[in-house]
C-alpha cells in the first residue's frame, strides 16, 4: 500500500514541477517579446532621427 501512496505523491510532485516549468517558460517568452518590442521601438526612433 505504501508504494501506491508514494507513487501518487511522486505523480503530484511531477505534475507541480511540470506546471511550474510551463509557467516559467511562458514568463520567459513574454519577456523575450517585450525586449523585442522595445528593440523595434528604439530602432524606429533611431531611424526617425537619422532621416530628419
Amino acid at each position: 500500500m505504501s508504494t501506491k501512496r508514494e507513487g501518487s505523491i511522486e505523480n503530484r510532485n511531477s505534475f507541480e514541477e511540470q506546471k511550474n516549468k510551463e509557467i516559467f517558460e511562458a514568463t520567459i517568452d513574454k519577456n523575450k517579446e517585450k525586449v523585442a518590442e522595445k528593440k523595434e521601438s528604439k530602432e524606429e526612433k533611431r531611424n526617425e532621427r537619422e532621416h530628419k
